[in-house]
Formats: structure tokens, sequence, C-alpha cells
């Protein structure tokens, strides 16, 4: 049945209600003008008022992108759920239980997609757990790809040195400000809103931690399957804003703003989609390690974590050929330099099969990683980080195959548990659902996670996470030093 009807800033809407649990949606809200014509490459435009009121029942159109399908491991609750594509994409949605109750916490949630596609429509993303619980949870589409981060130095200057890129960002700041304007019509409190994305979306989620506008407009943070301080992802870094130019020109092959201003969307797709966001010098000033190190997000607490399938974007042998040894032997002489014999006394690299080898070292990788932010953050003097290790294997037709992917921590951050599995799903999977859920609940309301056995990361601690449950594991000093010395050197 519909909902309640809404009065926000820019006009009154109706979504739908579930009359079992109480919970409403509201879907496609508007929250930015079309960033098409003379608004394209520039930062979001707030949407204008409307007249009556508009049904918000079916999600908004996907950002341009090449169309969605399943791939790999991800299936179909893992993409768009919506056929439509469109520049006309600024829209959100919140759900919310209508129980009277005010001043619930807010959760922001950021869509995974590799920067380049993705959609807050995917079925994993149902945010009715987080409602019953008492969240008020919002999702939202933004620009992707080429169109979100598109820098020539024409746009640049015709800006005023203030414009390039990043437009995914200024999205996502504008969805910030319409949270503290009308979030309060939902029962939320404005001043009490957690960040929470993955992958990319933890990589935004990254990115305004450190970006000075977004103060004021979050409390702490949520970053799944991702970590930007160290490792593959951030050794590529954001591009600096020549590299960022010299890009834009091989992309709009030279053509003037007009021309790239007047072209279909469809021109956009035509090469390889960009894929980074920029230093721009105004919403991002440095790159993330350095201003994690210059303490710019230590008024933030931060959750984030991994899976051991993040080696897909962090690893040693991120997209290299491992089926010969002697070519794994060469990619560790490579990131380990001058430290491979230390290494070597270790693993006993060049005499253990590589199918223990490989993992083995993906692993250590990849908390290594994980406890270099934080060491970063505890110098800086930051509020508590928490931090978890996924291992919990997703079941699903492949009969667990692909171990535990990037992302497939997802279902039970969400307590969403897809009809499409319904054949796979056991007793410890809804389980651990429903405990990691209520731990993301409780720290969305600002309570200690101490409680439930996770502390926070002092030096090497974190958590484990299993079917079987949480358990409290340390990461072997010796072990993280040789990583510390490879990415610090």
């Amino acid at each position: 049945m519909y909902s309640e009807i809404k009065q926000l800033t820019s006009g009154q809407i109706r979504g739908c209600t579930d009359e079992k649990n109480g919970v409403s949606v509201y879907k496609g809200i508007p929250y930015g003008e079309a960033p098409v014509g003379k608004l394209r490459l520039k930062p979001t435009v707030k949407v204008k008022h409307w007249d009556g009121v508009k049904d918000c029942t079916e999600f908004g159109p996907n950002a341009i992108q090449e169309k969605q399908a399943p791939f790999m491991f991800w299936t179909e609750e893992f993409i768009a759920s919506s056929d439509a594509y469109s520049e006309d994409c600024l829209t959100l949605n919140v759900w919310v239980k209508e129980d009277g109750e005010t001043n619930k916490p807010v959760i922001l949630y950021f869509h995974g997609g590799r920067f380049v596609s993705g959609s807050s429509s995917c079925e994993v993303y149902d945010g009715t757990s987080f409602a019953r619980k008492g969240v008020v949870f919002v999702s939202f589409n933004h620009r992707v790809g080429t169109l979100a981060q598109l820098s020539t130095r024409e746009i640049y200057e015709v800006s005023g040195n203030t414009n390039s890129g990043n437009y995914n960002l200024f999205d996502a700041l504008t969805v910030m400000e319409w949270i503290r304007d009308n979030i309060a019509k939902f029962g939320g409190d404005a001043s009490n809103v957690t960040l929470m994305g993955q992958s990319s979306g933890a990589g935004e989620v990254n990115a305004l931690t450190v970006c000075e506008k977004a103060k004021g407009l979050y409390k702490r943070a949520i970053a799944l399957s991702y970590n930007s301080y160290a490792g593959t992802i951030a050794e590529n870094g954001w591009k600096e804003l020549e590299d960022a130019f010299v890009q834009g020109a091989d992309v709009t092959d030279g053509k003037a703003l007009d021309e790239i201003l007047e072209a279909p969307s469809e021109y956009f797709l035509e090469k390889a989609p960009i894929d980074t966001m920029r230093v721009d010098g105004n919403l991002l000033t440095n790159q993330f390690n350095k201003l994690v190190d210059a303490g710019l997000n230590k008024d933030t607490e931060v959750v984030f974590g991994a899976v051991p399938g993040d080696w897909l974007i962090c690893s040693p042998f991120y997209h290299k050929n491992t089926e010969k040894k002697e070519d794994v032997i060469q990619y560790l002489k490579d990131f380990f330099g001058e430290y491979y014999d230390e290494a070597e006394n270790i693993y006993d690299i060049e005499n253990t099969d590589k199918a223990v080898l490989i993992p083995r070292i993906n692993n250590d990788y990849i908390i290594s990683c994980m406890l270099l932010y934080v060491k970063a953050r505890n110098q800086a003097g930051a509020k508590n980080t928490y931090v978890y290790y996924f291992k919990h294997v997703m079941p699903g037709p492949e009969n667990g195959a692909y171990g535990v992917f990037h992302s497939s921590e997802l279902p039970y951050f969400f307590n969403y548990f897809t009809d499409k599995r319904k054949d796979f799903w056991k007793a410890d999977d809804t389980a651990l659902g429903e405990k990691l859920n209520q731990l993301m609940v409780d720290y969305a309301k600002g309570e200690a996670l101490e409680k439930h056995g996770w502390n926070p990361t002092k030096e090497t601690n974190y958590l484990e996470i299993t079917g079987e449950g949480f358990v409290e594991q340390t990461f072997d000093e010796k072990l993280f030093a040789l990583y510390e010395k490879c990415f610090r050197r």
C-alpha cells in the first residue's frame, strides 16, 4: 500500500509500506537536477521544487554505463535490477519503519562498481533489516566512469580552477546536504549519520573522510571490501591534476568543451571509462594516505575490513599470470625487493607449492594493508578503528568454488538473503547475518562494539568473522614489520 505523504524541501512524495513489518520504502527521490547540457561535468545542482505528490515507488535510472549483466561470481543480486540508464540519474532511496520514533540514526550507503558502474537498485542493498531495527537507511545513484571524472584543462580553467572531476563526490555531498535538510521528516537524526560503502563505494566513503567539505555532514564510517591507504589500489592512487588533463585530452580527442557538453551520452562509453578520482585541489587536496597521515580523518570513527577474495584488487599477484612458479617467484622478488631473503625465510617461497603459497601471501598482504592504515590513524591520534577479516563462504549454485569472494560479506552486513539462493542458505548464514547486522545498527547508534567482543585495533589485533562466530586474532608482528617495510620503501 502507499506510504504516508512526506513534505520535503523540494516537494511532496509518497512511497510504499509493507504492512507486515511497517517498513516504508521511498525509491527514486530526485536530489539533483539532471547533469546534462550545461550542467554536465559540473558540481551537482540541487533539484528544483516540484508541484503535487511524486510517486516514489520505483528505483530511478542507473547512471550511464555499460549495460549490467551477471559475471564471474557476481550473480543477479549483485547487479542493477533496473534496465534504465540515463544521465538523469541523481535519485536516492529511503527505508524507514513508520513507528513515530524520532532521532533515529541514519546510514547513507554508497554502491560499488569499480567507480565505472553500479546502482543503488542492486537487490543485495535492501535496507529492510536496518529499518526494522530503528535505522533510517538511505542509498543513492551518482555519476560513474567518465561522466563522473572527466577532466580537461579547459573545464578546469572555465570553472576558475576549482572543477576537475570528482562529480561522484559532489553528488554524494548533495545527498548528505539533502539528509541534513530532510531526514527529520523520516524520523532521522541529521546529526548522527554513518557513511557506509562497499568496494568503490567504500573508496568514496574513505575520500569523504578526508574531504573538508564533508565535515559536519556525517559522524562515522563503514568501509567494506576496500582499503585505499596501502597496497595495489593505493599504489595506483588518485589522478594528479596534470595527469588527469592528459587522460581527459585522450578521451575527448581534443574536442572543445562546447562539443563535449553537446555530445550524446553514448559518446562517453566509446573508450575505456575513467575509473579514478582526482587530486583536484578542491575536494581532494592530496593522496589519501598523505591526508590520513596528516590526521584529516582522525575525528572519524571507522569500521572497515576485507575478505580473502579481495586479492582481486589488493595483492602482489593483481592482474598477473600465476600459472608458472618462476613467474610467481619473480613477482615476489619485485614486491619484497631487498627484503626478499627475509620473506624467503618466512615462507620458504622457492620450495612451497604455489597453491599453498599464493593464498597465504594474499591473506598476509591484505591484513597488512589494513593494519598499516590503522597504524597511521593511531599515530595521528584518531578515534577508534575496528578491523574485520570476513572468512565465511557464501553458499550458492557454484558450491563455494569461488571461496570468500570480493563483496560476498554484503548479505550478512545487510541481513538480506535473496530467494535466488533459497536452496543454499543455512542456519549459520542467517544467524551470522542477524548478528552482524545488529552490530552495524549498534555502531550507527553510537554504541560500543566492545560489548560484542569487537575491540578497536591498537596494534595488530583484528576481528575474524566466520560462520562459527567472532574471534579476535593477532597478526604476527614480525610479519607485519616485513610488509610495512615493503609498502613504505
